[in-house]
C-alpha cells in the first residue's frame, strides 16, 4: 500500500507546522489507517476540536497520544460554535 503525503504537508517545516490537521491528514502523519484514527479518537485516547461538522485534530493532541501523555489543553473534546 503506497501513502502520499498532501502537497500542504509536505512543505511544512518545523517553524510553519500547523496548530491542528484533519482526521485523513493525522492518519497519515501517524502512519495509521483514518479508521483506527477514528477508533481512537472515539475511545477518548485522541483529543478533537469539532467545528460544525468538521473535525480537527490538533498536532499537541498527537504529540500526547505519541507519547503516552494527556495534554492538558486537550483534556475534553472541544466544540467551537458558529
Amino acid at each position: 500500500m503506497k501513502i502520499t503525503i498532501p502537497k500542504a504537508l509536505q512543505t511544512i517545516d518545523a517553524t510553519q507546522q500547523p496548530l491542528a490537521v484533519s482526521v485523513k491528514q493525522c492518519a497519515l502523519l501517524v502512519g495509521l489507517s483514518e479508521r483506527n484514527i477514528w477508533k481512537i479518537i472515539k475511545s477518548g485516547r485522541l483529543h478533537v476540536c469539532r467545528c460544525g461538522c468538521r473535525v480537527i485534530v490538533p498536532m499537541k493532541s498527537i504529540e500526547a497520544f505519541l507519547n503516552g501523555t494527556n495534554h492538558a489543553d486537550s483534556t475534553d473534546t472541544k466544540e467551537v460554535s458558529k
